[in-house]
């Protein structure tokens, strides 16, 4: 049986004192963006107030940034970071976001996570989740990501970025650095939680992943924004 990754944390105060550094350089970072958006994404989000999940991918973590500028500032929005101790930093530079951390992974040996997922959709949080994440294969949705939705009967926005100029990375994701004060666009769909009531996980995984793929298609061929 393979053992659950322990929790790396920042234990020296000069780390916790550079992420929260990083964490405000990466607001102003985020303020030179010129994000776009349709006006149905920007009615989706501000009307998602409970129990939602927001998934985009892993290489498109950029879109945390503008799921907290569009949604509800009274629903709490926590992310599914890993373990490890990349994830570590992850999360305190999160925390500059107001964007709060469930360390864990959604795969297979994540249980604790997701139950911890689950519990705080049904408290009335915001989940956002990168369903590749966090080591691959890129795009493509790991089955913890539907029992999460599915055990806690949560309503499911799937988000898609496109950059008009960035630098994109040699790592599994090809994560994409958009260029300061460089436009991105994005979109969404809302998948309501009856319509995969009766899937099981794996049906719901092939579904999710085919629709996170066709968004991100239909966006990247898209120039009327």
């Amino acid at each position: 049986m393979t053992k659950p990754h322990k929790e790396q944390t920042l234990e020296k105060w000069w780390q916790r004192a550079t992420a929260a550094i990083m964490g405000h350089l990466l607001k102003l970072y985020c303020a030179t963006l010129r994000f776009r958006s349709s006006p149905k994404m920007r009615d989706t989000l501000g009307c998602a107030r409970r129990n939602t999940i927001f998934a985009f991918w892993h290489g498109n973590l950029f879109a945390s940034h503008l799921l907290r500028k569009l949604t509800a500032k009274t629903s709490p929005m926590y992310g599914l970071i890993s373990p490890s101790r990349d994830g570590a930093w992850l999360s305190a530079v999160f925390d500059a976001l107001n964007v709060h951390a469930i360390r864990g992974s959604s795969g297979r040996n994540g249980l604790s996570a997701i139950a911890e997922t689950v519990q705080k959709l049904r408290e009335g949080a915001l989940i956002a989740i990168t369903p590749d994440g966090p080591r691959g294969p890129m795009h493509r949705v790991k089955s913890g990501f539907a029992m999460i939705a599915q055990r806690a009967q949560a309503d499911v926005i799937i988000i898609a970025l496109k950059y008009f100029r960035c630098i994109a990375l040699s790592s599994w994701d090809r994560f994409k650095i958009p260029l300061p004060f460089s436009k991105v666009h994005a979109d969404c769909k809302m998948l309501r939680c009856d319509c995969f009531e009766h899937m099981s996980a794996e049906e719901m995984t092939e579904m999710l992943n085919a629709e996170m793929n066709d968004l991100q298609k239909s966006m990247d061929a898209r120039s009327d924004f």
